[in-house]
């Protein structure tokens, strides 16, 4: 909420319509988006954000759009630590108002390389959140199947786009090591 509000709008529409007119990587804008401090992997709680690159050309647009990318590759930083750890992810199942914004998964889809699962209805979240707490996965659904496949797994976003492809090309770089 907070760039909602910084920004005076009533929802993100306008704000994901704005930025998807922007090019990955948000002209040279780059947000590391630890503004409550970091949690993972690197447990640090005075870490600060940081808004790297801006100039008088860049528009809101910009900004929300980079702050998507900030935190889509603190995502994959998180993924790529899972990996290095003998965790291989095949797919993110994500739920809740970002799934509202098809540019959010689609730039999560590209940097993370991963699928991403969702419900294309936010609001049915809310009628899982008890069942998903207490232990709902080991519940069997009328009919059988995956309980989990079939409150989350209706919708995917694939990677990737052409997006996807410039920020992949490179493996051998990480944008966390030396941004600058």
């Amino acid at each position: 909420n907070w760039l909602k509000n910084l920004f005076g709008v009533e929802d993100y529409k306008a704000l994901n319509l704005e930025a998807e007119k922007i090019p990955a990587g948000s002209e040279g804008l780059i947000v590391q988006e630890h503004f409550q401090g970091n949690r993972t992997p690197y447990t640090d709680p005075i870490s600060r954000g940081v808004i790297h690159g801006l100039t008088l050309k860049h528009q809101r647009a910009h900004l929300f759009r980079a702050v998507i990318e900030g935190v889509s590759f603190g995502s994959e930083l998180i993924l790529e630590t899972m990996r290095n750890n003998g965790f291989k992810p095949d797919r993110i199942v994500i739920a809740g108002g970002a799934t509202r914004s098809p540019l959010w998964l689609q730039i999560h889809a590209d940097v993370s390389n991963l699928p991403l699962n969702y419900k294309s209805d936010p609001e049915l979240k809310k009628d899982f959140w008890y069942q998903e707490r207490v232990g709902f996965t080991t519940a069997q659904p009328k009919g059988g199947g995956d309980p989990i496949n079939i409150m989350y797994h209706q919708d995917v976003r694939n990677p990737p786009t052409s997006a996807g492809l410039a920020w992949n090309k490179e493996p051998s770089k990480k944008w966390w090591e030396d941004p600058f």
